[in-house]
């Protein structure tokens, strides 16, 4: 069945290429992105607490929480770490000679790894998208603020994971499903953690096997170059050298290519970088824009301009609403950072095209 078109931006109609723009100022090249490393695990710990505090609690009085129970657990790490030092320390090795196995690290790894992406999945993946896990997976998920209603454990007795949008791939997933998985999944995982077995990958279902899409991302992509470049042409448009490369050749997201044009029409953008965050690897559509400055004025939090654009994109409608608009530091000074759910709809400026 064919889905209906969504619903457009909130936005009155305008010509953003009929009005010439101020001289920007000037912008330098924006740092190279580097290569993603798992965080360690009190980085890990505090991003867990941190999003279950601000679900439950609110954000000013969850971060209070989370801060007290970020230092309780860091004082509980210290004694276990005092403790575990002084038993390391007493005691002896095998009689042959021979290092303790090593399995025990492994499965420390493989859990800590396990947490790092089911941090990424709640704090980067829309609300409400359908994930398939294994049981240890979905604990970690729920534990952290997931709705469990939007979850689908992998069980022995029931390992389906075509009710799903994503499903995490743990070691025990791939032992469950084998290469049926990846007949049913994207051909390339929209983020990965860790490395070699330990590895854990977040990967797209896509019923109609890898091939099929493929053939939906190739299309998408063309439209998004299409669209892409239309837009940097926009005289109120202005792009840091990196953020004209990313969009002319069709990298940047169709929900930032779709609502950014109405705020053309009253404004003068300017935009430093588009990014993703680090574990989607290089064919992540950048899902991420950073503006510094408006109509030639740098970003200033909770003042006029800068106030104006954080509920423009506050007021749009799903698919095209963010999960996060927030200033923060930059490169050069401070940014509004507008950030959309992964993963990136497919289709979406064909569907309002049609």
């Amino acid at each position: 069945m064919k889905r209906p078109a969504p619903p457009s931006p909130l936005v009155e109609k305008f010509d953003a290429f009929s009005r010439p723009s101020s001289q920007p100022p000037p912008v330098e090249e924006p740092a190279q992105p580097q290569r993603y490393q798992n965080p360690p695990w009190p980085r890990v710990a505090w991003t867990s607490l941190r999003v279950l505090a601000k679900r439950g609690l609110g954000m000013r009085r969850g971060r209070r929480i989370a801060l007290g129970l970020a230092t309780a657990l860091a004082l509980t790490a210290a004694g276990l770490g005092f403790v575990l030092l002084t038993r390391d320390s007493t005691r002896s090795m095998p009689a042959n000679g021979e290092s303790p196995s090593p399995s025990a690290d492994a499965v420390a790894a493989a859990d800590t790894t396990r947490s790092i992406a089911a941090a990424w999945i709640v704090e980067n993946v829309a609300e409400g998208t359908i994930v398939a896990c294994d049981p240890a997976a979905c604990a970690d998920l729920e534990s952290m603020g997931y709705l469990a209603t939007a979850l689908v454990p992998l069980r022995i007795d029931n390992a389906d994971v075509r009710q799903a949008d994503l499903v995490m791939v743990t070691s025990a997933v791939r032992a469950r499903l084998g290469a049926t998985l990846d007949q049913l999944v994207a051909p390339t995982p929209l983020a990965i953690f860790g490395t070699a077995d330990a590895s854990v990958e977040v990967q797209e279902i896509s019923l109609d096997g890898p091939d099929g899409y493929q053939q939906r991302w190739a299309a998408d992509r063309a439209d998004r170059l299409s669209a892409g470049r239309a837009l940097a042409m926009a005289r109120r448009l202005h792009l840091g050298g990196q953020a004209r490369t990313q969009i002319i050749r069709g990298n940047v997201d169709s929900r930032i290519l779709t609502t950014l044009p109405p705020l053309l029409a009253a404004h003068d953008i300017w935009i430093s970088r588009f990014a993703a965050s680090g574990p989607e690897g290089s064919r992540g559509i950048l899902r991420i824009v950073e503006i510094d400055h408006i109509d030639g004025r740098k970003i200033q939090d909770g003042a006029g301009r800068t106030a104006f654009v954080v509920g423009y994109f506050r007021s749009q409608r799903p698919p095209f609403l963010p999960s996060a608009v927030e200033v923060s530091s930059g490169a050069q000074g401070l940014v509004l950072r507008v950030t959309y759910p992964a993963p990136s709809p497919l289709g979406l400026l064909s569907a309002r095209k049609n």
